[in-house]
Order: C-alpha cells, then structure tokens, then sequence
C-alpha cells in the first residue's frame, strides 16, 4: 500500500473540507440546477470576488464537484449534486455545520486539549457549546438543522432493530425539532409522543402544526434535564445527549429520569457505541476527539461505560447494540 500518499491525503484534507465549506455556504451547486454559469455569473449571485470565485469553482472542479468549460463556466456534476439544498442523501448542511468556527476553531487547538483534558472549545470562546448556540441563532439554527439530517440518517437502524410497539407514551428527551420523535409516531400510530426540551428550543417550534399533524398525539414541554424530567412515560429517550457530559452530569440526567420513571420503565440511550475491542469503532473513536475538543467532559463511551453510568443512576442495563442501549427501572 501507498502509506506516504495515504497520509498526505489526510494531511491535506482540510483544505478540500474548506472548498466543499465554501460551496455549501454559498449555495453555488442550487444556482447551476438549470445549467452552466460563469464564473462572473457565479460571482454576481454569490456577492464575491469575481477572481477569487473563479479560482475557488476551478479547485473544485478539480476533484470533481463541479466541471469547468469554456470561457470560464461550470456546470454541476453528480458529486456537486449533493451539496444542493433538498437534494437526496445532501452533505449540504454537514458541510456547513462541520466548518463553521465553533466546529472548526476547537480541532486547531487539540494539542491543547490532549496537553491539559480541557475543552479547547471553552478555551477559544470562553463559554461552553451550549452557551454559544443559545447566543448564537445562526449558528444554533445550522446546529438544529444538521442534527435532523443526522437523526433521519440514524433512527433507520433504531427503527430496524428496536421494537417500540409494547410503549404506550415515549418522551424524546433534548429533542429538538421532534424529527426522532415524528419518525416514531408515524411507524407507531398507537403511540403518544411527548417531546421536551429547553424553553429557547421549544418557543422555535409550530406546535400548532405539530397538532395538526399528529391529531393531538404529539405534546410538547420545556424544561432542562438538569432540573426535572417529566413523569409518567414509559419509555424515556436520549438520542446523543449522554455523549455530550462527563460522567457526573450524565448520572445527573439519567437519576432525574429514574426519579421520574414509574417501575418498569424503560429508559433508550442512541449513541454511537465504541466496541469494547475498539473493533469496527473509527468513527466513534475520531468522534471521542471531536467531543474532547468541543465540550466539557463530553465522551463517546463503550457498552461497559454506559451500563455503569445506567447502574449509577438506578437502571438495571438490558441490552445493547451499536447504536442504543436500553435499561429499566426496576422495583427495588
């Protein structure tokens, strides 16, 4: 095998990762659905500089997300099709999401992180993840948008593999959007949703379209996790929350749960699950660092890791998979 160029790839990927940055932000794969554009064209739309543009549509092209003409025009290709807004399988928003500087900025300082175990992003913005995005809509709203696409991505395994058909109310704790949440209910149509999260996440929401939508099956409350969880569900769910705490606050969150949850119970953690082995795990390995970098003792964990953090808080651990772990609560 080619070692040298297979690290000199990686070495240089970052600047790829800025280019395909650049495209997204700009929405310049949207504006040749119709056809080719030039360059000037291209530039006009965007509000750049008509050189700069030009040099940055002619990189592209060269690993093929666009595909330059004559007389400086581009058309789109099947890969640039992919960075379209509403296109089937888009990497649009993962690529804006992944480059904006609260996601980006961290990663520079990861020898900091691994020199000192503290957060690089706290370092750089002196505020934690969560402080940024209430402070920050923009950013809070490209962060909404691209956990959506994360979760329609995800819950197909989830919904593959975890029989949600004996639950009668299920809460979708730090649930955003819903779109977990949504998913669920129109597969289950027996089931009652209740989706909670943080009043500033919550205010965001059409809930009047959501009642609509679901006649009445889906309920919305705010609240923080941190406080209360709300009683009288009998399946409680947290899809990547855990990952984002250290294991104090985790405990924390999932013992306001026990207390909340009437025997038998369930409880359903949807986390990218590191093998014991550290087999089949790269992306879950690579996303320990990103959490490193980017919260406050937030970790991705192996199945050992969340059946204690489960025990510590009063959940008896049932079983797992490489993307959930289920506990219950049992009478004591």
């Amino acid at each position: 095998m080619d070692y040298e160029n297979e690290l000199l790839n990686i070495i240089s990927g970052y600047r790829k990762a800025q280019l395909l940055y650049v495209a997204a932000k700009l929405g310049i794969s949207d504006l040749l659905v119709k056809g080719p554009k030039s360059s000037d064209e291209i530039s006009q739309c965007t509000d750049t500089n008509p050189n700069a543009l030009y040099r940055v549509m002619r990189a592209l092209s060269s690993f093929g997300i666009y595909k330059e003409n004559e007389n400086k025009s581009f058309e789109l290709t099947a890969k640039g099709e992919l960075l379209k807004k509403n296109a089937p399988g888009s990497v649009r928003i993962n690529a804006i999401m992944r480059m904006e500087e609260y996601n980006w900025k961290p990663w520079g300082e990861l020898l900091y992180s691994v020199k000192t175990g503290k957060s690089a992003f706290k370092k750089i913005f002196g505020i934690n993840l969560f402080e940024y995005l209430r402070k920050n809509f923009e950013a809070s709203q490209i962060f909404s948008e691209a956990m959506g696409v994360y979760t329609r991505s995800q819950i197909k395994a989830v919904l593959d593999n975890y029989d949600f058909s004996s639950f009668r109310t299920i809460a979708d704790i730090g649930g955003s959007s819903g779109d977990l949440l949504k998913l669920i209910l129109v597969k289950y149509p027996h089931l009652q949703g209740l989706l909670f999260d943080l009043s500033a996440v919550i205010q965001n929401l059409d809930s009047g379209q959501l009642n609509s939508e679901f006649k009445g099956r889906l309920k919305i409350e705010s609240g923080d996790f941190f406080d209360f969880i709300p009683q009288n569900c009998d399946l409680y769910i947290f899809k990547k929350i855990i990952h984002d705490w250290d294991d104090e606050h985790s405990v924390k969150i999932l013992k306001n749960c026990c207390d909340a949850a009437g025997i038998g119970a369930k409880v359903l953690l949807i986390e990218s699950i590191i093998d014991d082995k550290n087999q089949n795990s790269s992306d879950a390995v690579i996303n320990d660092i990103h959490m490193l970098v980017q919260t406050v003792g937030g970790r991705e964990r192996t199945k050992t890791e969340y059946f204690n953090l489960l025990r510590s808080a009063g959940f008896e651990p049932v079983k797992s998979s490489i993307n959930f772990i289920e506990g219950i609560k049992r009478k004591i």
